[in-house]
């Protein structure tokens, strides 16, 4: 009762709020003109979020990267005095390296796991055909079979498998890969260029923006997503921190080999939409349990449950805080960004729907500035 007594306070307030803010102007017909506004504004950035976002990418990358690192060219620039090219060219350079020596790190610190993963996955393996030949010989005896054909069958229709078909489709799928390996070292080349000239050409570009005819729109457009940005990336920092304590602390009573790498490697992919801390903890849970181990495996799946229920918990909430959206709203376009666009509409569900409730406002307002002239 005391939530539909709310709901109806809420939406008397909305009807008086716009009888205030169009008194000139028929509710039926602002009504009518918020309701296509809406269908614009969100069919605009659906429009651009499917088949735009795939076109601008190695752009907005480049941006992304260019507001992280341009005050170091700033500073350069204004207080040592270094011309432009020059102070823009030592930050790139800096910044290439920087990446380059994280990427080789993460590289050599998983490298050194690759033989305990192997021998893991070697282990699940081998644990796995001991169960299901016990399993047919289990079969076998129930039903009167002689002992081992229905593993023997199983092994026969394994040695059937159209082994020159697939590695035909390896081959095609190896000339698919170079194509791919091609267009992603030309997406990085022009990530580095563009991000160059953002750097270099900012203060331009920002005066050409706001040259444009919907200029004022898009920076207010954009202003809105950098806040909401800004607290996406607050909210990964602050859950990737949480999931890997939680990590290290569960792996470390589980008795796992290397638990401050794995909780690192885990707390990571976690920030990966569609990965999650599940590729990890899964795995490890079921060769546990098939190993026996049954404390680690009830340790592991505990550690899953928590940082999932944390990620639920948290993203919503400081999402929501910090981008003006409520954490119901906030999970409800992550999840709706998924069905629409994938992986993609995971990263760009929230941004996308504040972007759409700004151009809807601004069209609103448009259409107000035109009933108060009339």
């Amino acid at each position: 009762m005391k939530i539909d007594r709310h709901i109806r306070i809420t939406i008397v307030n909305f009807e008086e709020n716009i009888d205030k803010s169009y008194s000139g102007c028929d509710l039926m017909e602002i009504k009518k003109a918020n309701i296509v506004c809406g269908v614009i504004a969100y069919g605009t950035v659906y429009l651009l979020v499917r088949y735009g976002m795939c076109l601008v990418m190695p752009f907005i990358i480049a941006y992304v990267l260019a507001w992280t690192v341009r005050p170091i060219a700033v500073f350069l620039i204004k207080y040592l005095k270094i011309p432009d090219n020059i102070a823009v060219t030592i930050v790139m350079t800096g910044t290439l390296t920087v990446v380059f020596l994280i990427a080789a790190g993460i590289c050599i610190g998983f490298g050194d796991n690759i033989h305990y993963i192997w021998q893991m996955c070697i282990g699940i393996i081998e644990d796995t055909l001991v169960m299901t030949r016990g399993v047919c010989e289990g079969i076998e005896r129930k039903i009167g079979l002689e002992d081992g054909c229905i593993f023997a069958f199983l092994e026969n229709w394994i040695s059937q498998f159209d082994y020159k078909g697939k590695v035909g489709m390896l081959a095609e799928n190896s000339l698919s890969m170079a194509g791919a390996s091609a267009e992603w070292i030309v997406s990085f080349i022009i990530v580095v260029v563009a991000s160059f000239y953002y750097i270099r050409d900012k203060d331009k570009i920002a005066v050409n923006r706001r040259s444009l005819v919907f200029g004022r729109e898009i920076n207010k457009v954009l202003n809105v997503i950098y806040v909401t940005g800004i607290a996406y990336i607050k909210a990964q920092i602050i859950i990737m921190f949480c999931v890997i304590i939680i990590c290290y602390a569960g792996f470390l009573l589980a008795g796992l080999s290397h638990p401050l790498v794995t909780a690192v490697f885990a707390g990571v992919l976690d920030a990966f939409p569609l990965l999650g801390i599940g590729i990890v903890t899964i795995p490890m849970f079921l060769y546990y349990i098939i190993m026996g181990n049954i404390k680690a495996g009830a340790i592991t799946f505990i550690v899953f449950i928590i940082c999932y229920g944390l990620r639920q918990v948290m993203e919503p909430k400081i999402m929501g805080e910090n981008a003006g959206i409520s954490p119901l709203m906030t999970m409800f376009t992550i999840y709706l960004g998924y069905r629409l666009f994938g992986f993609l509409g995971v990263l760009t569900g929230p941004f996308a729907y504040i972007a759409a409730e700004e151009i809807r406002k601004m069209l609103m307002a448009s259409r107000k500035e035109g009933c108060d002239e009339n």
